[in-house]
């Protein structure tokens, strides 16, 4: 590996942590609220990479080498790690939730999302509904035997 190869991979390490840890709302919250649950237990305090936390924890970097997009290209962005982000990208398109606060939060397919949700609730009005006749029934079942006798 030349030098040029060599800083154009760390390069790509760098981008690859901004890209996975550090363009998302959320993920910026959840390396924060790691790295605050981190000190506060440890006290670690200077231990934090100022780089990393720049990189993971900020909505805006002043980076001049780390050109950040919107949306990447494996082989232009990135040459070294393409086939590892190929990789962790179709263990995430696989993974299903498995539990209903899973399921809550997993907005990868919104269509299934909404889906669901209105399965939920539509399906809760109709027994909800069905219970209310049933009784409705009963009640006036009930009022007819008095009349009769």
């Amino acid at each position: 590996m030349k030098a040029s190869d060599t800083t154009a991979y760390l390069i790509e390490i760098l981008l690859s942590y901004r890209f996975l840890f550090g363009q998302e709302k959320t993920s910026r919250q959840v390396f924060r609220n790691r790295l605050r649950r981190d000190v506060l237990e440890g006290g670690v305090y200077e231990m934090i990479d100022p780089l990393l936390d720049s990189l993971c924890g900020r909505k805006v970097i002043d980076s001049p080498f780390l050109t950040e997009r919107e949306t990447y290209r494996l082989h232009r962005d990135f040459p070294f790690l393409r086939s590892r982000i190929v990789t962790l990208k179709r263990e995430l398109a696989l993974r299903k939730p498995r539990s209903w606060k899973d399921l809550w939060r997993d907005k990868r397919d919104t269509s299934n999302w909404y889906t669901f949700w209105a399965v939920i609730f539509i399906g809760g009005a109709s027994l909800v509904l069905g219970a209310v006749q049933t009784a409705i029934a009963v009640a006036q079942f009930a009022m007819a035997e008095r009349g009769n006798s």
